[in-house]
């Protein structure tokens, strides 16, 4: 029955992707191609973070896991892009992805955006290799190997490539910073999209962002419900506004468990600051 289900699932995201993607048919059928038959390789031959990889366009890609790895990526084209393209955001210059992983969604937005700035954050050690193996000799990309939080300090994540998250049971040790302090070490004047995706540290992250807040344009992020011991929904939201920075929803995705309308697990949320004033127009 779990089979079955994933079939499904996995088939459907598939007709989404093609429908969604700005890839080209040939690229999208390709990657659907190398999907099945990267599952297939790993009924056999072990997964090993930062050694599998796989070419698309030219391109050298790190994949995350053997089964979810792919289709990761086919989501960040079906889900992320369709909600930026809603918003009608173009040309960024400045992108900021805290919680990168191995770097799907900025691998994407790279691809939308040649000469933009890319900052990720990504406290895993094997995460963070490969983060930076994806995006070897990329001139415009700079990749920080710790997590954001409400703290500059050090604190420790579990060892579950799939939920890793900031926990006192964590196994693996790792830094912490606050987005102020790298917004101010880096310099910056504004930021063109900030996406969080830290596994219910969220509220932790935006806490003590509170003057990048107030020069970031979009912010995308995971807001999870399910198993969320950190934060409610209306806890989270009462962090988006300030007298400097008003974040108005522009565009959302709904995640239930096993499809069920009933079973709310997450939702993804697009944000405009509507106080924003670009220091560059």
């Amino acid at each position: 029955m779990n089979f079955i289900y994933l079939a499904i699932n996995s088939f459907t995201l598939d007709l989404e992707f093609l429908f969604k993607s700005f890839l080209s048919p040939t690229k999208k059928l390709e990657l659907i191609l190398i999907k099945y038959l990267l599952i297939f390789k790993h009924l056999f031959i072990k997964f090993k973070l930062g050694k599998n990889n796989f070419k698309l366009k030219g391109k050298t890609i790190y994949y995350a896991s053997p089964l979810y790895g792919i289709a990761s990526i086919q989501a960040m084209h079906s889900i992320h892009y369709p909600m930026i393209k809603t918003a009608k955001i173009k040309n960024l210059q400045t992108i900021f992805d805290v919680g990168a992983s191995v770097g799907n969604f900025s691998l994407m937005l790279r691809q939308l955006n040649p000469s933009s700035k890319i900052f990720c954050f990504e406290p895993l050690p094997n995460s963070f290799i490969t983060l930076q193996k994806n995006f070897d000799k990329d001139i415009n990309f700079k990749a920080y190997n710790l997590a954001l939080s409400d703290t500059t300090n050090q604190s420790t994540m579990t060892d579950n490539f799939e939920t890793s998250s900031i926990s006192s049971q964590g196994t693996i040790p790792v830094k912490t910073d606050t987005l102020d302090n790298i917004f101010v070490q880096e310099k910056m004047d504004k930021i063109d999209l900030l996406k969080i995706d830290t596994e219910t540290h969220e509220a932790h992250v935006l806490r003590s962002a509170t003057s990048a807040l107030a020069k970031t344009h979009y912010v995308l992020i995971e807001i999870m419900i399910a198993n969320n011991p950190n934060y409610t929904i209306s806890s989270l939201l009462s962090l988006l506004h300030s007298p400097t920075y008003n974040l108005q929803l522009v565009s959302h995705h709904y995640y239930y468990l096993n499809n069920n309308p009933e079973n709310l697990t997450m939702i993804d949320c697009l944000f405009e600051n509507i106080l924003f004033s670009d220091p560059s127009a």
